[in-house]
């Protein structure tokens, strides 16, 4: 019995033998075919689907050039500040900088550490523009009268005593000092002492001969110029108007103290005005000499011993005000009087100085209180990029008096005045108001006046 049942059971075995390799090959192969075919079909269906639907939305007129709409909105957002920030420039695009401390700021620095503006950072429903002509301005304020014509000149350092060190500049340390017989006179004159470092670099030096080009052009009643220098001596230094001690801020918060506590009085009014009137005409000089300072302020202006009010930027700001700057990427930011487009493309023009001139008003007005001090320097970005914040009006400033600084806070720069413009309308103002008094006499405690009327 189980002798037959053999050969039967072996045949079984032998047909149901597995294919051989080349076999599976060719199954697989046919398969990896047909798997290709399939999805090439796929595509072709799907990009004719995708071609007839974008066909029938642009005859309706309802498809955009781009596809990705943040992509558009980026590259329009782009496109729009750009184009705003250089209708804002006044002239060539290529400015100087007013800038004496020119590390402080640079002038194309092209990332901006702050988070880009909403889409409708410039909004269609700003301020109407002033459109103002040369010929519409009295302009005999930037004539030769009214400059300090003084060459500098080579000063020796035996005649100069270096008194206070008021920090580290630049290129080395500068100090408060008195020249002596700086206009030949026996007499001596405080001044600014810019020293070049006795250790110093070939960038040092660089810097330091830079700043005796850019001071030399500088030549105004308004600004902080070039007195003298002292190049033939060791140490090296440039000599530069210290006017009183202090600065305009510390100036304006003692005067605080000596206001009516029942609010502004004429006269009151009248001095403020005048010191801001003082500052636009310096910077209306600037401006026409294509200088943009980036950083103007009141720690950044100083009073000349005849009263006189004038621009200056030693580069000491983040040290004697730290509370003042934002530092970021070892870059000290005045965020708090920066315009919105100067924080997020780090661009700087005539038109974000004049941002920060109404800053400057407030400054005055509020006898030198810290702009948005509720706020932290990243709440200042939020709500000046974001949500088109502006500071209030301070409680000594009359609301008509207010509308110059809001009109130097136009989101727009093209709608911002120019400083030719500003002038004209503070000098109506204090026309107005006119009373007797020196520029910057506040009640019983007037600038004191050299003998000499020197500036």
């Amino acid at each position: 019995m189980s002798s037959t049942e053999s050969p039967t059971t072996a045949d079984s075995a032998e047909g149901l033998s597995l294919p051989s390799s080349e076999a599976v090959a060719v199954i697989v192969s046919i398969a990896g075919v047909g798997t290709i075919l399939v999805l090439l079909v796929l595509i072709i269906v799907m990009a004719m689907r995708r071609y007839s639907y974008i066909k029938r939305r642009r005859s309706r007129g309802i498809i955009s050039e781009h596809f990705g709409r943040n992509s558009m909105r980026a590259s329009q957002r782009s496109q729009r500040i750009s184009r705003l920030v250089a209708e804002a420039s006044e002239g060539p695009s290529t400015t100087n900088t007013f800038n004496i401390n020119t590390q402080l700021l640079p002038e194309a620095t092209k990332t901006s550490p702050f988070p880009p503006p909403p889409d409708n950072t410039f909004p269609s429903s700003a301020p109407v523009e002033i459109e103002l002509e040369k010929k519409d301005l009295d302009l005999s304020f930037l004539n030769t009268s009214t400059m300090d014509t003084t060459a500098p000149r080579q000063f020796p350092s035996s005649d100069l005593l270096l008194l206070d060190k008021l920090g580290e500049g630049e290129y080395g340390p500068i100090y408060r000092g008195d020249a002596y017989n700086l206009e030949q006179d026996n007499q001596s004159r405080p001044v600014t002492v810019k020293m070049l470092a006795q250790q110093y670099t070939s960038g040092d030096r660089t810097m330091f001969n830079n700043d005796i080009e850019m001071l030399t052009s500088i030549v105004h009643i308004n600004v902080v110029t070039l007195l003298a220098m002292c190049t033939d001596d060791s140490p090296e230094c440039i000599l530069l108007d210290a006017g009183l001690p202090g600065d305009l801020l510390t100036f304006i918060r003692d005067k605080k103290q000596e206001v009516s506590p029942l609010g502004p009085t004429v006269q009151e009014t009248y001095n403020i005005l005048k010191i801001a009137d003082e500052i636009s005409i310096g910077m209306s000089y600037l401006a026409s000499e294509r200088f943009v300072h980036k950083d103007l302020s009141l720690r950044n202006c100083i009073i000349g011993y005849s009263g006189v009010v004038k621009i200056a930027h030693f580069g000491l700001g983040p040290v004697l005000y730290p509370e003042a700057y934002y530092r970021v990427h070892d870059i000290d930011l005045p965020i708090r009087w920066m315009s919105p487009e100067a924080i997020t493309s780090s661009q700087f023009t005539s038109a974000s100085d004049v941002w920060a001139f109404g800053v400057v008003l407030f400054e005055l007005f509020s006898y030198g209180e810290l702009p948005f001090d509720e706020k932290s320097n990243e709440e200042v970005i939020s709500y000046v990029v974001r949500e088109f914040g502006k500071l209030k009006c301070p409680h000594r400033c009359s609301a008509e008096i207010f509308e110059i600084p809001q009109s130097c806070w136009a989101t727009d720069p093209k709608l911002r005045p120019n400083f030719a413009y500003l002038h004209d309308q503070i000098f109506r103002m204090t026309g107005q108001t006119d009373v007797s008094g020196s520029v910057s006499t506040f009640g019983s405690s007037p600038i004191p006046v050299l003998e000499s009327g020197m500036r």
